[in-house]
């Protein structure tokens, strides 16, 4: 899944900010998946 493949990136320190540009609805489900570190 795509949210646990950038999940993955952003914990392991391959990059250092990740922006993430989607409707609603998509957006929504994928911050489920983000871990809590990730999210801010």
């Amino acid at each position: 899944m795509t949210a646990a493949f950038l999940n993955k990136f952003s914990l392991d320190g391959t990059t250092e900010h990740l922006v993430v540009n989607s409707d609603t609805r998509t957006l929504g489900e994928m911050r489920r998946h983000f871990d809590s570190d990730a999210q801010s």
